[in-house]
C-alpha cells in the first residue's frame, strides 16, 4: 500500500463523550476516513482529561492513506475521559462499580463493551500516588469481581520530577489505544512515549497486540502516531496502519519542509497481528520519488533539504539498519530495505541545491553521499554540468614559514588588493611580490589574529573565543567549543557519523549575520555579539560597509571564497545579499596536503598552507 503525501487537517476531537452515554461498537459516519492522531506531548502541555489533540499553533498530521469511497465505513472515535470524584471507583452499569486497585487511583479510563456481552466494561490506568507507576485495567461489567492488570507500566519511562498523561480510547470496533506520554520538563525531554494497540479478543479481555515506545527526538522535533484501523486485505477483520511522522528539525537547523512520514502496517490475524513486509520500505521510496521530482522544479527545491534531512533521520529511528533506537516496536525493528531511498534523498539535494543556484550547498549533500560510501554517476554528471574542474598547478613555495593555529582559525596568509601575498610568521610579516616572487619583511607591527573570538581585539577581554568544531554522533548536530562553553552549530551530523574531536572547518569572514563557518559545503553564521545563536548562513556575501578579515578564506574585495571539499578547493564568486554563487573546483596533486587556502581578487590565484611553506597556485 503506497501512501499519499502528507497532508495538514485538523483534528480536533471536540469535547469528550460522556461516559453515561455509553459506548460505541462499531459507529459508522459518511465522512473520509480520518486516521486517528495522536500528538506529540512534547510539543505543549496537555491535561490527561482532555482527548489526544494537538494544543498550541502546530497542526497534527493525516499520514494516513487516502480515503478510499469504497472503503469500509468510518469508525466514530470514541476518547476516554476523566474518572468522577477520587478516581478510587468508576460506575459502569446500574449499580455496578468498578473499584481501583488497592492503593491505586484510576486515571484515565474508557467505558464501553469490550467483551461482547452487552454490558460496558472498563478500560483504565491506574496510578500509584507518586504518578510515575501504573497498570492498565480491565473490569469487566458482567464481573467486576474478576478485574485485573492486562499490563504494567514498562520499566525507564519516566523518573522523579516527571508527570505523566494518560489517554486511552477505542479507534475501531476490536481496537483500543492506551497512550502513556511522560514529561519531565527542561528543554530537551529525555522521558519515553508508551503507545500500546490492544485487541478484542472474542468473548475476553482485551489484549496488548503491538507496542511502540518513542524516545524524545531532538529539541526542534515532534513525533506524532496516526493510528488507521481500517479492513486493508478483506478479510473483514480491522487492521492496524500505524504512521509516524517527524516534524521540525533538531535545533538551530532550518525547518523549512523539514517532514517526513513513514507507516508500519499489521494485519489482524485470528492468532495476532501480523506485520505487512511491504512496510516502511514503501513508504521510504515514495518519499523518496517525490523528493527527486521536487528537486528538478526551481518552485518546489526549496522544501527538499529539510525533507530529505527528516527522511535520514526518520529513516534511522525507525529501521534496523539505523541503528538510533529512537523508536522501538515490540514485533521487532522493521527492515527497510536497501539505502536506494537515502541515495535518491541525497541525489534530490544535489539537484535542489543547482537549481536554487547553491553550488555550496550541492557539494554539501555530495559530500553527505560520499560518507555513505555512495558514487553514483547521475550525480557525478549534475555536479559537473554545473561545477568544472580545474587542475591547481603551483608556482611558488615562499621560504617563509607560516605560523597557524589548528582548525578552525584565519589562515596564515592574506593577499593585498595589489596581489602581493602576505605571510604571518611566528615573529612578522613577510610580503610576497605577486610577480618577482621575491619575499621582504614589512611593518613589525603588522598581525591579525589567529582565532576568531569576540571582541575581536582591544584592551577588553574576549567574551567568547572559537577552538574548536566536533562531531559526535549522539548528537544531530555539530558542536562549537568556546573558550566559555559549547553550542549547537546548525550543521547536521551525516547519516553515516565517525565521531571526530576536531573537525576541518574554515572561515570565509563576517557576513551581515555574524562571522561565516564553512564544513565543506555546510555553512554557519556566528553573530558577533556577546550572546551566540548560531544561524543558517543565507548568504555568502561579506558585511555591508566592512573590510575583510586577514586571513579569511576570500579574497581583499570579498567577492571570491576559497571553501576546501573532499573534491578540492571551490573557488566561486559570490553574489551580495544570497547564497548564489559561480565557481569551479581547483584539484590536482599539487593541491594534495594543502590547507587554510586564500584566494586572489578575481580568483586567478590560490595560496595555500602546505607543510612547513606556503604555496601559490595558478589553475591551468
Amino acid at each position: 500500500m503506497r501512501p499519499r503525501p502528507p497532508a495538514l487537517h485538523v483534528a480536533l476531537f471536540g469535547a469528550s463523550l460522556s461516559l453515561a452515554s455509553g459506548g460505541c461498537d462499531g459507529c459508522h459516519g459518511s465522512k473520509p476516513y480520518t486516521p486517528y492522531t495522536l500528538s506529540d506531548p512534547t510539543a505543549a502541555p496537555r491535561a490527561s482529561t482532555a482527548p489526544l489533540a494537538v494544543s498550541g499553533s502546530a497542526a497534527p498530521i493525516d499520514a494516513g492513506a487516502a480515503p478510499d469511497a469504497e472503503a469500509p465505513p468510518s469508525f466514530a472515535i470514541v476518547p476516554g475521559g476523566s474518572p468522577p470524584g477520587d478516581g478510587k471507583s468508576w460506575p459502569l452499569d446500574g449499580e455496578v462499580v468498578a473499584l481501583a486497585p488497592i492503593g491505586r487511583a484510576f486515571a484515565a479510563g474508557l467505558v464501553v463493551d469490550m467483551d461482547g456481552d452487552g454490558k460496558r466494561d472498563l478500560l483504565a490506568w491506574s496510578r500509584a500516588p507518586d504518578g510515575l507507576r501504573g497498570e492498565l485495567w480491565f473490569a469487566p461489567g458482567g464481573n467486576v469481581a474478576s478485574a485485573r492488570t492486562l499490563a504494567a507500566m514498562p520499566e525507564g519511562l519516566a523518573g522523579p520530577g516527571c508527570s505523566v498523561a494518560t489517554q486511552i480510547s477505542q479507534v475501531g470496533p476490536r481496537t483500543m489505544l492506551l497512550d502513556v506520554a511522560p514529561r519531565c520538563g527542561g528543554a530537551h525531554d529525555k522521558a519515553v512515549r508508551w503507545i500500546a494497540v490492544l485487541r478484542r479478543v472474542d468473548a475476553g479481555a482485551p489484549e496488548i497486540g503491538l507496542e511502540l515506545r518513542l524516545a524524545a527526538p531532538a529539541d526542534g522535533e515532534t513525533l506524532q502516531v496516526a493510528v488507521d484501523t481500517r479492513d486493508r486485505d478483506g478479510d473483514g477483520r480491522g487492521d492496524v496502519l500505524a504512521t509516524i511522522t517527524l516534524a521540525g528539525a533538531p535545533h538551530p537547523l532550518p525547518s523549512v519542509g523539514a517532514q517526513a512520514s513513514a507507516s508500519l502496517g499489521f494485519f489482524d490475524r485470528p492468532a495476532g497481528l501480523s506485520r505487512d513486509p511491504s512496510e516502511p520500505e514503501a513508504s521510504f521510496k515514495a518519499l523518496a520519488a517525490s523528493l527527486v521530482a521536487d528537486g528538478r522544479r526551481k518552485t518546489t527545491a526549496p522544501r527538499v533539504s529539510g525533507a530529505a534531512l527528516a527522511l535520514r533521520r526518520l529513516h534511522g529511528f525507525l529501521c534496523d539498519e539505523g541503528g538510533k533506537a529512537t523508536i522501538t516496536i515490540s514485533a521487532g525493528a522493521p527492515h527497510c530495505g536497501d539505502a536506494r531511498p537515502l541515495e535518491d534523498a541525497g541525489m534530490a539535494e544535489v539537484e535542489a541545491a543547482l537549481n536554487l543556484g547553491d553550488p555550496l550547498a550541492a557539494l554539501g549533500a555530495l559530500a553527505r553521499l560520499e560518507a555513505m560510501g555512495v558514487h553514483r554517476k547521475d550525480v557525478d554528471a549534475l555536479i559537473a554540468k554545473s561545477i568544472p574542474t580545474l587542475t591547481a598547478k603551483a608556482v611558488h613555495k615562499t621560504t617563509a614559514a607560516p605560523a597557524f593555529d589548528s582548525p578552525p582559525s584565519f589562515s596564515p596568509l592574506a593577499w593585498d588588493s595589489s596581489g602581493d601575498l602576505l605571510v604571518h610568521t611566528v615573529d612578522k610579516v613577510v610580503r610576497v611580490d605577486h610577480s618577482a616572487f621575491a619575499e621582504a619583511s614589512i611593518d613589525a607591527a603588522m598581525s591579525w589574529p589567529s582565532r576568531l573570538a569576540f571582541p575581536v581585539s582591544g584592551a577588553a577581554a574576549s567574551s567568547w573565543k572559537l577552538l574548536s568544531v566536533e562531531r559526535r554522533c549522539d548528537e544531530a548536530t555539530l558542536i562549537a567549543h568556546l573558550d566559555s562553553g559549547e553550542i549547537a552549530l546548525p550543521i547536521a551530523v551525516p547519516p553515516k557519523c565517525t565521531p571526530s574531536a576536531r573537525v576541518t572547518a574554515e572561515l570565509l569572514g563576517a557576513s551581515d549575520q555574524g562571522a561565516l563557518l564553512a564544513v565543506g559545503g555546510d555553512l554557519a553564521a556566528i553573530p558577533l555579539a556577546a550572546l551566540i545563536k548560531p544561524v543558517f548562513a543565507d548568504s555568502l556575501a561579506p558585511a555591508a560597509g566592512a573590510g575583510v578579515e586577514l586571513g579569511a578564506a576570500r579574497s581583499p574585495n570579498g567577492t571570491t571564497i576559497a571553501v576546501p571539499t573532499d573534491r578540492g578547493v571551490f573557488v566561486a564568486t559570490v553574489k551580495s545579499g544570497a547564497r548564489t554563487a559561480k565557481g569551479k573546483l581547483w584539484s590536482g596533486p599539487d593541491l594534495f596536503g594543502a590547507y587554510l587556502c586564500v584566494p586572489s581578487n578575481g580568483g586567478d590565484r590560490l595560496a595555500c598552507v602546505t607543510g612547513t611553506t606556503a604555496t601559490i597556485y595558478e589553475a591551468k
